[in-house]
């Protein structure tokens, strides 16, 4: 189906969706949204090398831009955005999006990571400033552990229903699913949460740490205790 919409810079000329196809997805997500961005060319592309996405054409004054999908999981973007490259896209990249603007690919994987805590605030009429208080919050955070339950390609946070406490899902920069259960400010408190959680049958659960909303390594950490303690926790 053609769609052909006029505005004073731009011309939105076709709106192509192969919503039984797979890679197609749903238009207009709330809230964290990746598009992908295969280029702007002189003529027009040939559509039988974007069969099964959906995209949007926007007439500039230097060609054709095309965006390719709407994704809410950052792994699929960049899945689709692998299959673009393997159909001559080699210039794909992918573009994120809040509630339909576009942001950093950088702060929506913190939003991602902060899901649980931001998900009721994630209105359709949401501000900007609101938007940088989200991203403030979720990267002040000081150092804490927290147990690493699973970590997968796929959403998987059906499978810790059984824990004393949900658990948080967050997602990593090369679009895994990584799960932790708890946060403690100390590592002791950490390692006893692990030793509760290997009762309930999880044996490979580990224990990490994340500092100003970052992951870090446990020897970092460890240091960075010790720096507070020998200064008397300023």
């Amino acid at each position: 189906m053609k769609t052909t919409v006029s505005y004073p810079f731009a011309l939105l000329l076709l709106i192509v969706s192969f919503t039984s196809l797979p890679f197609a997805t749903n238009a207009n997500i709330k809230g964290i949204a990746f598009k992908i961005d295969i280029g702007t060319f002189e003529e027009k592309i040939d559509e039988a090398t974007l069969f099964g996405f959906s995209y949007i054409i926007v007439e500039k004054e230097e060609g054709f831009a095309y965006k390719v999908g709407e994704y809410k999981d950052f792994i699929r973007a960049q899945r689709a955005r692998n299959t673009l490259i393997t159909r001559g896209y080699n210039s794909s990249e992918i573009e994120a999006y809040f509630n339909q603007r576009e942001i950093k690919v950088d702060d929506a994987l913190t939003l991602l990571e902060n899901r649980n805590k931001f998900d009721g605030e994630a209105g359709t009429g949401i501000s900007i400033t609101t938007l940088n208080s989200m991203l403030d919050a979720s990267s002040s955070k000081h150092l804490f552990f927290t147990i690493q339950v699973g970590l997968y390609s796929t959403q998987k946070v059906d499978a810790f229903f059984h824990l004393p406490k949900a658990v948080e899902e967050r997602v990593t920069e090369i679009g895994q699913y990584r799960y932790t259960y708890g946060e403690y400010t100390s590592l002791a408190a950490a390692e006893q949460a692990q030793e509760l959680i290997s009762g309930y049958g999880i044996n490979d659960a580990f224990v990490i740490a994340y500092d100003n909303g970052k992951r870090i390594s446990m020897s970092l950490a460890k240091e960075k205790i010790k720096e507070k303690t020998s200064s008397g926790g300023r």
